[in-house]
């Protein structure tokens, strides 16, 4: 997070040089990606070594404020899961600026453009590294903001604004109940520090509420809240009517978005407050079936889709239905690890995408893209490479992850025909049909 913050004020300074002309735009470009590459190779060195030895760093700033008996620190926590997501995300934020010095090439506001990629950055460190919740919120509105700026970067097009405008209301409604689950947080337990929550979570997992004259468990409160949060951010079925609007926006923006860090962000809410779904069985229920369902229409709809933007949108959201699906599963860890993979899959098909719709003259329908193997092989290899990991050909990234998904589904299934249980309609083999249906979705 400080190298992100390092690399901002770093940016800004120079965009001052250029605008007083000290130094050229040229030299602009070159000086931003050096310092941005050499912070995240330092990162990386740190993070690696820290994943080897397998340990726990807590780094305290300062506290920030004490409300009666809560007190809210200003900390940062990194660990294995967190390290994995930062190394993706500074990697990807890294690729997508080399791109945009090239994408943006004859843009007055590129650094303007760069700025704003990094800022989104950091928001989301913010919310990957948060030890409590209301820094987790922080980082959360944070990329909704940049989000919405960055979709209305092209502010003289009115499909761009109203993109950027629909997308900031339907998050509006995630981080509206987002905010109540925390009020429930804080009413119930009295701290917004996850470590804490995990070990009150685990004595007190029934809590009951008096509320408008009827009991109720604060469990069960908090996790519907929390799963709307996550349905709104993640584009999950019902809220997912956004995502395919904000290709509005710019191509590096979809995918930074759209692949690697705002709409993953209620996948990781959902890891990081996974000790409360694990104490109410009836929300994993509703994560398998929100999960299920948006996987099979997103990907449905993407099959009658012609513009190349929209296909990869619509199958970012059948991925993202897939992960919320591992997590109902209990699969936090499978889950993460598809996250991971399909970050950089998807950012692949959405780079070559704005390559192609720069060679076909901003042409989208990609039934017009025929025969272009013989002018671009390598972009024509890229994408073809972008598919295979998407579809999860074998030995490609996707392969793994969907591999250990599917395994984890079986193994749920085969469990439930040993207890006798039916999961939610009745007939096992009918659920075990429909998975098998759900997976076989090239989108």
């Amino acid at each position: 997070m400080i190298f992100f913050i390092f690399n901002l004020l770093i940016i800004y300074l120079l965009i001052s040089l250029v605008t007083i002309k000290i130094i050229s735009k040229k030299n602009l470009e070159i000086l931003s990606v050096v310092l941005f590459l050499i912070n995240s190779i330092s990162l990386l060195l740190q993070l690696l070594n820290l994943l080897r030895f397998n340990v726990t760093i807590n780094l305290f700033f300062f506290k920030w404020f004490n409300l009666y008996d809560i007190s809210v620190n200003w900390m940062i926590t990194f660990d294995r899961f967190n390290s994995i997501l930062i190394i993706m995300v500074n990697f990807i934020v890294l690729l997508i600026i080399i791109y945009t010095l090239s994408y943006f090439n004859t843009d007055p506001f590129i650094f303007k453009f760069i700025s704003f990629l990094i800022l989104f950055g950091l928001f989301m460190l913010i919310l990957i590294s948060s030890s409590n919740l209301l820094l987790l919120l922080i980082g959360w509105e944070g990329v909704g903001l940049c989000s919405f700026l960055l979709i209305n970067f092209w502010n003289s097009r009115i499909s761009a604004i109203k993109a950027a405008l629909k997308a900031l209301v339907i998050n509006r409604i995630g981080d509206i109940f987002l905010l109540i689950a925390l009020m429930f947080i804080i009413f119930t337990y009295r701290t917004l520090d996850l470590n804490s929550l995990k070990l009150l979570i685990y004595y007190y997992p029934n809590i009951c509420l008096e509320l408008i004259n009827m009991n109720l468990f604060s469990i069960n409160i908090i996790c519907s809240c929390l799963l709307i949060g996550v349905i709104g951010k993640s584009a999950q079925l019902i809220l997912h009517t956004w995502l395919p609007d904000a290709m509005e926006g710019p191509t590096p923006i979809s995918a930074l978005i759209h692949a690697a860090t705002m709409v993953t962000a209620g996948i990781i809410l959902i890891i990081k407050t996974s000790f409360f779904f694990e104490n109410s069985y009836k929300f994993l229920i509703f994560l398998i079936f929100i999960g299920s369902l948006t996987a099979f229409v997103a990907s449905t709809i993407a099959i009658v889709q012609t513009d190349i933007k929209k296909i990869i949108a619509f199958s970012t959201c059948s991925q993202l239905g897939l992960m919320l699906l591992s997590c109902g599963l209990s699969g936090y860890s499978i889950s993460c690890f598809h996250l991971f993979t399909h970050a950089v899959f998807k950012a692949l098909l959405f780079l070559v995408s704005g390559v192609l719709i720069h060679f076909f003259i901003n042409e989208q329908d990609f039934r017009k893209y025929g025969n272009f193997f013989f002018y671009i092989p390598f972009l024509y290899i890229s994408l073809i490479i972008g598919s295979l990991a998407l579809i999860g050909f074998p030995f490609f990234s996707g392969f793994f992850s969907k591999d250990l998904l599917l395994e984890n589904i079986f193994q749920y299934i085969l469990n439930l025909k040993e207890k006798n249980e039916n999961l939610m309609f009745g007939n096992i083999d009918t659920i075990h049909g429909l998975f098998c249906f759900l997976f076989q979705n090239n989108y």
